[in-house]
């Protein structure tokens, strides 16, 4: 591997900041910074933070550089029931579970029969991305749905893998004609989305997706709460508003002197 001949013998204490970010550089010149963690980062890091490893007096803490994630772009709720609309009964019902429900496609394709109870509208998603397991609600159409293909036992939606449900998705967007939209777009980011436009502040997505703090909902999905906050702004001051309608008030304590 090119970052242990680059290291060759050095003491693992002797690993630090400057050390990794100089690695980085010689390694990957003029990538972005997304490429040298990657690629040089999380390997040196995922060494030293080894449990045999961090109990070495005096390994370093290392931090990746910044990395600017790209804007969020969820599929709008048009896409999605266009796409669904030429879907097989299973690929149209794990599209509506799982952009009603905010789980990611590996949570879908690992649900099975013994985790849904359609007569209460409630499914339980055991294996999740950050390890808790959680409790999701069904809308009516995602009964409906579900109903119409759900096996006696086993996965739900019949898809082995992420990849089997990514392929299928991805010849039903053609069949509608439409532009790609991955899984994460028409899941986990429209119902972040549609929370947002319904409303519904940071605080409550977080808790509705289960995501691990607001810090990453908001540098995630803040720019979608930005444009609610930006409209609230414009139509405060709409004519007919209090502030309008009481201006004639101020106008007559201006013209009587201080109150």
């Amino acid at each position: 591997h090119a970052i242990i001949k680059k290291i060759g013998d050095k003491n693992l204490q002797d690993i630090d900041q400057g050390v990794v970010d100089g690695l980085a550089q010689e390694l990957q010149p003029g990538s972005k910074n997304s490429t040298r963690v990657r690629h040089v980062y999380v390997p040196v890091i995922a060494v030293l933070n080894d449990p045999a490893v961090k109990r070495i007096v005096g390994i370093h803490t290392i931090e990746k550089p910044p990395v600017k994630q790209p804007a969020v772009k969820p599929a709008t709720d048009e896409h999605i029931l266009a796409v669904a609309d030429v879907s097989n009964p299973r690929l149209k019902a794990a599209i509506l579970f799982m952009t009603y429900s905010g789980c990611r496609v590996s949570e879908a394709t690992s649900l099975t029969t013994d985790n849904v109870n359609l007569r209460e509208a409630l499914a339980l998603l055991e294996k999740t991305k950050n390890g808790d397991p959680r409790l999701v609600p069904l809308p009516p159409q995602v009964v409906v749905a579900m109903a119409n293909i759900m096996p006696k036992s086993g996965q739900v939606f019949g898809y082995s893998s992420r990849h089997g449900f990514t392929t299928a998705l991805r010849r039903a967007t053609r069949r509608a004609g439409l532009p790609w939209m991955s899984p994460h777009q028409i899941g986990r980011h429209a119902f972040a989305a549609r929370l947002l436009r319904k409303k519904y502040d940071i605080l409550t997505v977080k808790a509705a997706g289960r995501w691990k703090s607001t810090a990453v909902v908001d540098g995630v999905y803040g720019h979608l709460e930005q444009g609610r906050i930006h409209q609230a702004i414009l139509d405060a001051a709409k004519p007919g508003t209090d502030c309008t309608d009481n201006a004639h008030l101020s106008g007559a304590r201006s013209r009587s002197g201080p109150v």
